[in-house]
């Protein structure tokens, strides 16, 4: 059996995998602190981190061509149910959503968690936990800045921002806790707190609200009592909530004219509004994702996300995840299909039970992914998924870019003037641009060009970008 720790990774060889002497790095004097060098990295964890970036750009890629439910439901360019497009776009719409959706983001903030534990725990066994914390919030103030001009001037989907916030606010104080309270508390947050954020941001939350009460007035009436007029009220608009998703061809034309404007709109956006959208958005993902980072807290603490646990329990948690969330996810999908994708069935159906099916399938996900790794299989597209996650921070930045200029600001305008279906073949174009050049540059440059930025601000002192032989 080939363990993926001893795979050779830009010609470096890593320790094994989980070792003490590669989570604290190599003996040197405890006031010389300095970033993860090749030999110190977990290489299990840089495939994951590899595959969630990549995975990323799955789930976000409808924004960025001006699609999303409206356009799997109704083949946005060309308007109909009937065709053989449509029902491609749906079945592809339900893939991504019951695999994807949610998930990749899920993964990430696991390996976002498990990377405080490793990095702080690797810092305070050299310059103590004093060093640890100021070196932790340099890193994650210059993360902050660099998300807040990623947002402002690239994308407004940006999570650099947010999770660099979510990780002084949060993760920081609990990296010490222990692997059982870690869990649980990241659970009870995904799936009470998570909830409530997604739902909120979603705009979602007065709609399930009414969906309670109208459920208490259809009580009152089996009961045989009179309806209140506020009751009646919420009845009449419940049914508003029920009419099916239907095509506003004004609205979808003037929504894809904006959408194409270019890149001389984005700058004259007002830092007013943007800034109060950051903080809707770190209200959100403290909820909504601090939860994944404290359950990749409690994992790594057990050797999960570093595979150290047995085959059996990676199969056995694999199926138990997709048990409790693939049935959840296609029951709720085609129920809000039947209703004609309805804003009130959506919402019931497919919006509230989301973070119950994240967890499961995002922890079904993760061990495929880390029985595929343990058992030698797919080595070299995992060489080239760890040379992508060691660059993780340039291939996101670069993605969106790139996703940018093809659909707004470039010559094609290609912003909701796709299929569904066809936005998925720029995936798999910036996929093989990612997976084709971080293993050549990681030959010539010990790190990416954003992450040798970063970590140049963190340790206030110019780290050296070439491989060492």
């Amino acid at each position: 059996m080939v363990q993926t720790a001893n795979l050779p990774l830009s010609d470096v060889q890593t320790l094994p995998q989980g070792a003490e002497e590669e989570l604290a790095g190599p003996a040197r004097d405890s006031h010389i602190v300095g970033p993860t060098t090749a030999r110190e990295r977990i290489s299990t964890l840089d495939i994951l981190r590899g595959i969630a970036i990549m995975g990323i750009l799955t789930a976000n890629i409808a924004p960025f061509a001006g699609q999303g439910l409206m356009g799997a439901a109704l083949s946005l360019p060309r308007h109909s149910m009937g065709d053989w497009h449509a029902h491609l776009n749906l079945i592809v719409y339900f893939l991504e959503y019951t695999f994807i959706s949610g998930k990749m983001r899920g993964l990430l903030s696991m390996l976002l968690g498990a990377g405080v534990v490793l990095m702080t725990s690797r810092i305070e066994k050299r310059g103590g936990k004093k060093e640890a914390a100021w070196i932790f919030l340099r890193r994650n103030l210059w993360m902050i800045v660099i998300g807040l001009l990623h947002s402002y001037f690239v994308w407004e989907g940006d999570f650099i921002f947010l999770y660099g916030m979510t990780s002084i606010i949060l993760l920081f104080a609990c990296r010490g806790l222990r692997a059982k309270t870690l869990m649980i508390t990241g659970v009870l947050i995904t799936l009470i707190a998570g909830t409530y954020c997604y739902l909120s941001y979603a705009h979602s939350w007065d709609t399930v609200l009414l969906a309670g009460r109208v459920e208490m007035a259809e009580a009152q009436i089996s009961a045989g009592k009179p309806l209140t007029e506020a009751e009646k009220r919420d009845q009449q608009a419940w049914q508003k909530e029920l009419i099916p998703l239907s095509y506003d061809k004004q609205k979808i034309d003037a929504d894809v004219r904006k959408g194409q404007e270019g890149y001389s709109a984005r700058l004259k956006q007002k830092p007013a509004a943007f800034f109060k959208q950051e903080m809707i958005g770190l209200k959100t993902i403290l909820g909504d994702s601090g939860g994944m980072m404290l359950i990749g807290m409690a994992l790594f603490k057990i050797g999960f996300l570093t595979g150290k646990l047995r085959n059996a329990t990676y199969a056995w948690t694999a199926v138990l995840g997709f048990l409790v969330s693939v049935p959840v996810s296609l029951f709720g999908l085609f129920k809000a299909k039947g209703a004609g994708f309805a804003h009130g069935a959506i919402i019931s159906w497919v919006h509230l039970p989301f973070k119950f099916t994240n967890i499961g399938a995002t922890l079904a996900i993760l061990s495929c992914l880390l029985l595929l790794i343990k058992n030698g299989l797919f080595q070299k597209l995992f060489r080239r998924c760890a040379a992508v996650g060691q660059t993780a921070l340039t291939n996101y930045l670069l993605s969106n870019i790139l996703c940018q200029f093809l659909f707004a600001w470039g010559p094609t305008k290609l912003y909701g003037r796709v299929e569904y279906f066809q936005m998925y073949y720029c995936v798999l174009a910036v996929w093989f641009i990612n997976l084709a050049m971080s293993p050549i540059w990681l030959r010539y440059f010990a790190f990416g060009p954003v992450e040798w930025v970063l970590r140049s601000l963190t340790y206030w002192r110019r780290q050296p970008l070439r491989a060492v032989a």
